[in-house]
């Protein structure tokens, strides 16, 4: 398996730098994302807000600034070596997201989170991989390299299990990812390891995502609370 770079980042500033509105999403964002198939996706900018505001383009020019795609060309250039020889011959496209957290009315950081990390089909049968960074966060190498390298071996993890249902694969999934990257998981606390131990055949998704993203992100979308910190 290997990990190439889609540069993105400059084809979005261009859709940003014309004016908001209907001209903009047909002409400008649908044609980039569909290309000329006017069904199917061709690049992988489905996180993108296509009405977002000028902050969009400040943003962009800040994750360019940081080092943006030449940092994650970097970081894909480590981390190919070591997934050679992981389903040889597939090739995938990494392409930079912002997913607007910040001023975009319908993005909830949270359901938006869950999607960019565990609903993966539409972008694994394309073979495409989103590190999906967020308006509202300062983008920093060592952010841009963590997140890049997250993504891909979530995408490696899902090539092998594609089927996503209960709590323990969700968490199974991220503890994969987390190893990988060489971040620690933090130790619950004993009611959450608990109730994770009684719940992790469970496929109720308020549940899973109560477990994932804790309770004020379940109230903000009107789900169930079991009293959990995210």
């Amino acid at each position: 398996m290997v990990f190439h770079l889609l540069p993105t980042l400059q084809i979005m500033s261009e859709i940003y730098e014309q004016p908001v509105g209907f001209q903009r999403f047909k002409d400008g964002y649908l044609k980039v994302l569909q290309g000329n198939t006017h069904a199917d996706m061709v690049m992988p900018i489905a996180y993108w807000n296509p009405m977002a505001k000028s902050h969009l383009l400040d943003k962009i020019a800040e994750l360019i600034d940081a080092g943006g795609e030449s940092v994650a060309t970097l970081a894909l250039h480590q981390l190919n070596p070591s997934v050679a020889n992981i389903r040889q011959g597939v090739n995938f496209q990494v392409s930079l997201c912002i997913a607007d957290d910040l001023k975009g009315g319908w993005t909830n950081r949270h359901s938006t989170e869950y999607d960019t990390c565990f609903k993966l089909s539409g972008f694994l049968g394309r073979e495409f991989c989103v590190p999906v960074f967020w308006s509202s966060e300062t983008y920093t190498q060592d952010l841009i390299i963590e997140r890049v390298k997250a993504a891909c071996f979530r995408t490696i993890w899902r090539l092998d299990h594609p089927s996503l249902r209960t709590l323990g694969e969700h968490l199974d999934q991220e503890a994969f990812v987390r190893h990988k990257i060489g971040l620690t998981t933090k130790n619950e606390s004993s009611k959450i390891q608990d109730f994770i131990t009684l719940h992790a055949s469970s496929e109720d998704f308020g549940l899973i995502f109560n477990v994932l993203y804790g309770d004020t992100a379940s109230e903000s979308l009107g789900m169930p609370t079991y009293g959990l910190k995210p």
